[in-house]
């Protein structure tokens, strides 16, 4: 089970099949028919992903379109008033379309969110029980992080075992020490000397602005211990549930986490966004403000500072650990896709991707393409998140 305090945000309604389209059922929260139309107008109906398999340049950038949206479970509520997602730790290894649209989809990761009851903070986190070769990048200027050398391609630890993002600005980086407290007690790490030392990447937003709480070590091990393979549920949730955007504006607005799925050339590639930008977010298919607008002339001393959008990028494809990195360099361009300004000098962004195959191999122009999709994934994320 996840705890996800304080979950916040109104319910979502779902997507159903219907024959080869997907359409909105009828929400059972109190946003009604209003909120299927903005959210369909804001974000257009997505086509299903197609995957060309055609030889050659001009194939590379013969690409499947985005997958359609779909939100996370329903959470449930106990007696106790806790907000609590129905995981299981079962992937579901049907059509990508019928079962998972988020990064839990991709064989070999789980997630989990831990929410403070308040929901001006949170951590999420993604666990990789078999391992994952990692690489990262750090478009930002202002970041904070924790472990970021294990993913030079030279660090002698070789994998990674989760990744942790989290509000709290610096004080959230203590949310490692849980994910690493319940993954050594698993069994799950990196074998040192006979001790498990598991390998935990970790970066933070800042979120202080809008509360006083700050997630620390049992909120991780919450995250890590809550984590499953079920659809991983979105909005102001987990990492996402204190971030603010549009600061560009001289407006903060809320921001949030969002997640999504892909193919391509036959393997799966998830990403998951936790949007706390200076800049405005713009749906790139359709080119709709999702928060904000063109950015104007923020006074100093106002509220520009405190901004960072984190991401993670996971794939079964089978990356090197160079290969990796570049991938992550690669998948930052969904940032800019999306954000207005990107990658701006009060930004602290960070990107994390993670392989969890283990067998085989890709060459650089199937890595080129691995690259671009994993860039479409963030943007749909980002989008996703509102």
């Amino acid at each position: 089970m996840v705890d996800v305090e304080g979950l916040g945000d109104g319910r979502w309604p779902a997507l159903v099949r219907d024959g080869h389209h997907l359409q909105r059922a009828a929400p059972t929260g109190r946003e009604g028919l209003d909120e299927v139309t903005r959210n369909d107008l804001r974000r257009g109906l997505r086509r299903l992903a197609v995957d060309a398999h055609v030889p050659g340049i001009a194939g590379l950038f013969r690409l499947g379109a985005s997958l359609e949206h779909a939100r996370g479970p329903e959470p449930q509520i106990d007696a106790g008033g806790v907000h609590r997602a129905n995981l299981s730790t079962d992937h579901g290894q049907g059509t990508l379309a019928a079962v998972n649209r988020t990064i839990t989809g991709v064989p070999g990761v789980l997630a989990g969110h831990w929410t403070h009851g308040s929901g001006t903070t949170g951590c999420t986190v993604l666990v990789f029980p078999r391992g994952a070769t990692a690489g990262g990048c750090v478009p930002g200027s202002a970041p904070g992080s924790r472990e970021l050398g294990v993913l030079d391609p030279t660090h002698v630890a070789g994998e990674v075992h989760a990744f942790c993002l989290s509000g709290g600005s610096a004080f959230g980086l203590a949310t490692a020490d849980g994910v690493m407290a319940h993954l050594a007690a698993a069994g799950i790490g990196f074998d040192a000397m006979g001790h498990v030392v598991p390998i935990v990447p970790t970066a933070v937003l800042f979120d202080l602005a809008v509360g006083r709480a700050r997630p620390d070590a049992r909120a991780g091990r919450s995250a890590a211990e809550g984590a499953s393979g079920e659809p991983l549920p979105e909005g102001r949730v987990g990492a996402g549930a204190g971030a603010t955007v549009a600061k560009a504006t001289g407006t903060p607005l809320p921001g949030g986490l969002g997640s999504s799925l892909r193919q391509c050339l036959g393997f799966r590639l998830g990403a998951i966004a936790a949007v706390n930008a200076f800049g405005s977010v713009r749906d790139p298919d359709s080119g709709a403000w999702l928060a904000g607008g063109p950015p104007g002339e923020p006074a100093l001393g106002g509220d520009w500072r405190g901004n960072t959008s984190l991401v993670a990028v996971a794939t079964d494809a089978p990356l090197s650990r160079p290969q990796a990195t570049i991938v992550a360099r690669m998948s930052q361009a969904g940032l800019a896709r999306c954000l207005y300004p990107a990658f701006a000098a009060v930004d602290g962004d960070t990107v994390f991707v993670a392989s969890t195959g283990k067998t085989g191999a890709v060459d650089a122009l199937a890595l080129t393409r691995i690259g671009h999709e994993a860039a479409l994934a963030v943007a749909e994320a980002i989008v996703r998140a509102f």
